[in-house]
């Protein structure tokens, strides 16, 4: 539970905030065997000052937002914003002012997750055909959104590849969070090739730390 533990105080260190706090739950079920009952038990026991108003929750694939609408959380208050994937859920989370009423932070956080365009950069697991892209067993794979758009077998080139097709003129900035799978090094590589390309653009790279993704892409 150490990497909820960091987000909660890296959010709480952020907007020096006691009095409300926002988590961006990813699909650990899936990903790290994390159920849901194991973030319900992390969340109450964590030492908040007062309440947890808000709560933004990634709904994952194969993750219904039924998982979690359910569970009673044993906190003061808070509201439910079902975000479709983890660049969703954190963007929601750091549009959180603790000044504002919840109901002006729920409008603010529903609209920064909806500027949001995700992709993921991961590996087949067998061999298949998907949205007219012929796949083997290892092959790096890109999607955006849910569709694969991308395949090869170097991550930064596929990941290069997603991001043409994500951005766009109004886009402002390109965030990768890397995985357990790839070194700090690789994605540093990525990050002065982006840079070169997108000059324009605000290139942010950080360490996410989830299995089975390369890299989790944000465009905004």
């Amino acid at each position: 539970m150490k990497k909820y533990e960091d987000l909660l105080q890296a959010m709480s260190d952020f907007r020096n905030s006691y009095n409300a706090l926002c988590l961006a739950v990813a699909d650990y079920e899936n990903a790290t065997g994390t159920s849901v009952n194991d973030i319900k038990g992390f969340v109450e026991s964590y030492p908040f000052d007062k309440s947890l108003d808000e709560l933004a929750i990634d709904q994952w694939v194969g993750h219904t937002t039924e998982s979690f609408s359910g569970v009673k959380f044993k906190v003061l208050n808070y509201e439910y914003i079902a975000t479709k994937n983890i660049p969703q859920g954190i963007s929601a989370a750091m549009n959180f002012d603790p000044s504002l009423d919840v109901e002006t932070n729920v409008a603010n956080m529903e609209n920064a997750m909806k500027q949001v365009r995700s992709g993921q950069i991961t590996h087949a697991v067998r061999d298949t055909e998907m949205d007219g892209i012929e796949l083997h067993n290892g092959d790096v794979i890109g999607l955006y959104e849910k569709t694969i758009v991308a395949s090869g077998q170097d991550v930064n080139e596929v990941a290069k590849t997603v991001i043409e097709k994500m951005a766009d003129d109004s886009t402002a900035a390109i965030t990768l969070y890397y995985g357990a799978g790839l070194t700090e090094s690789v994605a540093r590589e990525l990050e002065e090739e982006l840079i070169e390309n997108y000059p324009f653009h605000d290139i942010i790279v950080c360490e996410g730390g989830q299995h089975h993704y390369f890299y989790f892409i944000s465009v905004e």
